[in-house]
């Protein structure tokens, strides 16, 4: 599943490796109004508020963040947004971007997300330093 955002710069753009996407059938989705994210758009993927698609554009131009409530609080997997949580803290842009700009508003908002208080856990891809554990 992917946004049609990001579908449409896939097939269209040349920044983007076509090959990654032959032979998949994709679902895509349009992004609504969404209570969270700095754009507050994205997708309620269960349509009662636990999952969120978070539109975080910038290191593609539909790339997703992933917002899950828990019964400790929000879990936020930032995906590429940054690609670990020194990205965030000192605001270190993904090496690729589709939109320095885009990217450096979407890092913005996961610092914040980050900071509120009941946000138990911020993950991006590319984190070394994740420590297992259970977040119910």
């Amino acid at each position: 599943m992917t946004s049609e955002i990001e579908l449409r710069a896939a097939v269209k753009d040349a920044e983007y490796i076509r090959s990654i996407w032959k032979g998949v059938n994709l679902q895509t989705f349009a992004l609504e109004d969404i209570p969270y994210g700095l754009f507050k758009l994205g997708l309620d993927l269960f349509h009662d508020g636990s999952l969120y698609l978070v539109h975080t554009p910038g290191h593609s131009k539909g790339h997703i963040s992933v917002l899950i409530r828990t019964g400790e609080g929000w879990v936020l997997l930032a995906s590429d947004t940054g690609y670990a949580e020194k990205s965030w803290k000192q605001h270190i842009l993904p090496g690729l971007t589709t939109s320095k700009n885009e990217a450096a508003q979407s890092l913005r908002w996961i610092a914040e997300f980050a900071q509120i208080a009941d946000c138990c856990a911020v993950l991006a891809n590319h984190e070394g330093n994740v420590i297992s554990r259970i977040i119910g």
